[in-house]
């Protein structure tokens, strides 16, 4: 994941060699690997590339300037140039050139032979923010200029300019023993030490600032989704008593229009002939089933089939309709079970 383009300034000390005669200081550090304290970024092997190949871009050199100020954005600071750039030990190094109209030509030559730990390049570049891992790499997409500044001569792999300043990882083994250079003092330890404690609180309060952000749009989330299910039942709910109060009204309405046949039918039909409706045969043998007498069986085995009255009607009326009209004419009612 990449965050937007930063414009940073990293500086770090001159190393090298000087020629007085040429003007140039060869083999300057001008980026250094390692990490940036109160930026939460690192300097790595594929940003010492990206600034490397930005800076080979400019023909005639990188820009040197006296300073990271508004004042140098004129084009009367500019002291020299940086060439030949190239990648070695950690570090991107170059051949600065010094303008031979240079005021400050010959003491900025003895300074850089006789105490190149006290002042460096820091440069200034643009890009994203790389985070893998966890950890935040800076990125450089264009570089600006490369400008002189003081710089603390305790690290000696050099520092970023007084806004960003770089400092060696310190790695702390089972034991609590650290890497720290041996040259250290007790006070300059526990400066570092204190810086790193600082720019890790940091950070970690800025992720638990993040997490708290996601953990709120979560809730959030869940509240709407909840919100949404509860309001789908609702619905769900209503429909099926909709559903279940027309397919009732439906049942009736079959049933009456059963019942309203079979009454028309009964008008045209009439009872069965040679049926008597008083359960007599008039021979002494028990009495036949009047046609009344099957269609209720019939229409109570299709309801035992079915368990809808107005089914078992339909049912029965279609199989015995003289039966049924003997039924209606004898006045009869069904009690089903």
């Amino acid at each position: 994941m990449t965050t937007q383009s930063t414009r940073r300034t990293f500086a770090t000390q001159f190393t090298g060699s000087v020629d007085k005669t040429a003007g140039i200081i060869r083999g300057v550090a001008v980026i250094t690997a390692g990490i940036a304290k109160g930026h939460g970024e690192e300097v790595d092997a594929v940003t010492l590339s990206q600034v490397a190949e930005c800076a080979r871009s400019f023909a005639g050199g990188l820009k040197v300037v006296d300073r990271h100020t508004k004042s140098s954005d004129s084009i009367f600071s500019t002291t020299g140039t940086l060439r030949n750039f190239r990648v070695e030990d950690g570090k991107v190094r170059a051949d600065m050139h010094i303008l031979a109209t240079e005021p400050n030509r010959d003491k900025l030559l003895e300074m850089a032979e006789t105490m190149p730990d006290t002042f460096g390049l820091s440069i200034a570049f643009s890009g994203p923010t790389e985070t893998r891992d966890g950890r935040n790499f800076a990125r450089c997409a264009e570089i600006y200029n490369a400008a002189l500044v003081d710089v603390p001569a305790a690290n000696p792999t050099g520092l970023f300019s007084a806004n960003v300043e770089v400092e060696t990882e310190v790695k702390v083994d089972a034991t609590g023993a650290g890497n720290f250079p041996p040259t250290m003092t007790p006070d300059e330890i526990l400066k570092q030490c204190g810086a790193l404690i600082a720019s890790a609180t940091t950070e970690l309060a800025s992720r638990l600032a993040n997490a708290e952000t996601k953990l709120s749009a979560m809730e959030g989330g869940m509240k709407s989704a909840t919100n949404a299910v509860t309001e789908c039942s609702a619905k769900i709910d209503a429909t099926v008593k909709e559903f279940t109060a027309k397919l009732g009204d439906e049942n009736k309405r079959i049933e009456l229009t059963a019942q309203t046949v079979a009454k028309e039918f009964a008008k045209h039909v009439g009872t069965s002939a040679g049926v008597r409706t008083d359960g007599a045969a008039g021979n002494g043998t028990p009495p036949a089933p009047s046609a009344a007498d099957t269609f209720e069986a019939t229409a109570k085995k299709h309801f035992a089939a079915t368990k809808s009255q107005a089914k078992a009607f339909e049912l029965s009326i279609a199989e015995d309709p003289k039966g049924y009209a003997a039924f209606r004419a004898a006045n009869r009612d069904i009690k089903f079970a």
